[in-house]
């Protein structure tokens, strides 16, 4: 029997949204019951359903059983799958499976598309959830890999004023030539490429250059109501403090990646610091810029929520991967106090996740 209307309030994408939207939505779902101990998604493959919780309780996992990590446990009200649904990603980059005997709702990509020609207003707020979601994953993640990793020392950030930047940018470390310009980026860019030519265009106009220097800081960890950044050239490493009070080497961003958006998804702080390990130029989107595309409802709107939501579901794949790298797989050569340190916080989240 489905669901009644007041039954699923508790979903965070009916909120706000009137009985007919939220029956459309009805229609295009399959719900199932699950037993416990059911494999739901499994990471690799490439279906595209996306699963919410009603009754019961998921596990999502990186890794192989009997060697899995644990990044989240999914309720009533929770939601996951949106990166296949989106077609964000190739393949799934997590497991899913029942704990306990589960009740779900399943929207596949086919529902999504009827949602979509029936102009149901459930589709915006899944676009913003899915952001919303992808960034608290994200942040989770980071966390964990924060708790069990060893680091390395990183090199203190050179100052950000603009006059230190002007002089470092034209002098050693800076990048070489003039900025790619921003519709060029944008174009090539794999998270845009289904952003229509015409807000390419008008986006391009309000983007600024800035030049970083070789080793040069852009964001730091920690950093409040900071703003996006869009790669033109060169590369920028991201890092994750641990508590050795070292820093973690998260992974690289290259040509037309996009990062900074946590903080403005959220409302928190920056989770990773950014560093220009080369000379590089970067396009500014200001913050408050990319609130306001986020609350409109176009399609053009739409597409660019896609961007921001396949750059995000990149990097949490790169971090998935990087955490159970760090759960699993053998130390970095590490001695003495390091190594004993490694071993106890691998040890503790493998017992805060509980068994595999």
């Amino acid at each position: 029997m489905s669901p009644a209307v007041p039954e699923l309030s508790f979903l965070r994408v009916l909120h706000g949204l009137p009985p007919e939207a939220v029956l459309g939505f009805l229609e295009v779902c399959e719900e199932a019951t699950v037993p416990s101990d059911t494999m739901l998604v499994v990471e690799g493959e490439d279906d595209q359903a996306m699963l919410f919780v009603l009754e019961g309780e998921l596990e999502v996992f990186v890794g192989t059983p009997p060697e899995v990590t644990v990044v989240a446990r999914l309720q009533r009200g929770d939601q996951v799958g949106e990166a296949g649904l989106l077609d964000l990603l190739p393949q799934r980059s997590a497991s899913v499976r029942s704990l306990v005997p589960t009740r779900l709702l399943l929207l596949s990509p086919t529902g999504l598309a009827s949602l979509r020609s029936s102009h149901n207003p459930v589709v915006d707020n899944l676009e913003l959830e899915v952001l919303r979601t992808l960034a608290r994953s994200l942040r989770e993640t980071d966390r964990h890999i924060s708790r069990l990793a060893v680091g390395t020392q990183l090199e203190p950030g050179t100052p950000r004023g603009p006059l230190q930047r002007l002089a470092r940018a034209v002098g050693a470390g800076g990048p070489l030539g003039f900025a790619p310009t921003a519709a060029e980026v944008l174009a090539e860019s794999p998270h845009f490429s289904r952003l229509p030519a015409a807000l390419a265009a008008n986006l391009s106009k309000t983007l600024e250059p800035v030049a970083f220097a070789s080793g040069e800081q852009v964001v730091g960890e920690g950093d409040d109501k900071s703003d996006a950044w869009l790669i033109a050239s060169g590369q920028i490493g991201v890092y994750r403090s641990t508590r050795t009070e070292r820093q973690e080497h998260l992974g690289m961003l290259s040509r037309g990646d996009v990062f900074g958006l946590l903080a403005i998804l959220d409302g928190e702080h920056a989770t990773a610091t950014c560093v220009a390990e080369t000379g590089t130029w970067l396009y500014r989107i200001p913050r408050p810029l990319v609130e306001e595309l986020l609350t409109w409802k176009t399609p053009a709107a739409e597409a660019l929520r896609w961007g921001l939501a396949h750059a995000l579901s990149a990097q949490l794949l790169q971090a998935n991967q990087r955490l159970g790298h760090l759960a699993h797989a053998q130390s970095p050569p590490v001695g003495g106090a390091d190594a004993e340190h490694a071993a106890e916080l691998r040890a503790a989240l493998l017992a805060a996740v509980g068994p595999s």
